[in-house]
């Protein structure tokens, strides 16, 4: 008879042991993540701090950055632009914590200077500082030569008619200056010796014969964008920037392309949409250089078929 109660003892211990556990003993297998959107929003990008790479924060109305902003060790692109309140003093300081940062984007805050704290960042990679016309340029670009790696910089819609110091930012391998008031470029313009690609466009005064001639000291640039320039002719002295790859010239004056232009060695692709071209003289060019792509519009070339 004991033998009997000890058996049902020892069944009901071992139920209530293979039964439902402890709701306060269970180890959750979920798994916090960040949410898809999280790099337009402070709150959810906080949810997981540590992960976070990327914060796209512009046209937030923002005044100042949280003090616990220090807590994005891992970011390393930060877009804060078209808050024009942004007091970037108190930001500069918080971002200085951040040892990964790269990319920062501080388009049109309408900056009257420019934090000294800038030059401090020297991990920084790329710099976009478009529609802050009243920056004084001359002694941000002299300050910009103190960053070793920036690699990307864009000036749009700065009001710029010429770019001092500019030859100085040695490590600069792509320029953007598009819709400024650029004419010419500095004569040290060699010293870019990494300059990939170089963005003139909506730059309406270039005189090109110069252009080219300082261009043709760049044996890295590839890549040439004269989007809207106002040109209706291109100079036969084209040839002369060997190392180009690519040539955009859509929205233009543009009638017809210098024979001297497949002469270039490299040249790969031509973009000349939007222009009043002889589609028979651009067809021509492409016999005599089957090599090079040129990409205008087909209504013109259809209307001579």
């Amino acid at each position: 008879m004991h033998y009997k109660l000890l058996y049902w003892a020892l069944g009901l211990a071992f139920v209530a042991c293979s039964g439902a556990s402890d709701p306060s003993q269970e180890t959750t297998n979920q798994q916090v993540t960040l949410p898809d959107d999280y790099a337009y929003s402070l709150e959810k990008a906080f949810i997981l701090p540590e992960e976070v790479k990327e914060l796209r924060l512009g046209n937030q109305n923002m005044l100042s950055l949280p003090d616990s902003f220090s807590r994005f060790q891992n970011l390393e692109m930060l877009y804060l632009s078209d808050n024009p309140g942004l007091d970037l003093g108190q930001a500069f300081p918080l971002l200085l914590q951040l040892p990964k940062l790269r990319e920062l984007s501080l388009n049109g805050l309408h900056l009257k200077s420019f934090p000294q704290e800038l030059v401090q960042m020297q991990g920084l990679t790329h710099l976009w500082l478009d529609a802050n016309p009243q920056l004084d340029y001359p002694a941000l670009l002299k300050s910009l030569s103190q960053l070793p790696k920036l690699q990307e910089l864009s000036l749009n819609d700065d009001s710029l008619s010429e770019l001092p110091g500019i030859e100085n930012i040695t490590a600069l391998q792509v320029l953007y200056v598009d819709r400024n008031e650029i004419s010419v470029l500095p004569a040290g313009i060699s010293n870019l010796a990494s300059l990939n690609t170089l963005s003139l466009q909506g730059n309406t005064s270039l005189q090109l014969d110069l252009l080219f001639q300082e261009l043709a000291q760049l044996e890295s640039l590839e890549v040439l964008l004269l989007n809207l320039c106002g040109i209706e002719e291109l100079p036969a002295s084209i040839n002369q920037v060997k190392s180009l790859e690519i040539l955009w010239l859509n929205g233009n004056g543009l009638e017809k392309l210098p024979e001297t232009i497949i002469e270039l060695p490299k040249l790969k692709e031509v973009y000349i949409q939007g222009n009043p071209l002889d589609a028979e003289a651009i067809q021509k060019l492409s016999q005599s250089a089957p090599q090079i792509n040129f990409e205008y519009d087909q209504v013109a070339d259809e209307a001579i078929n």
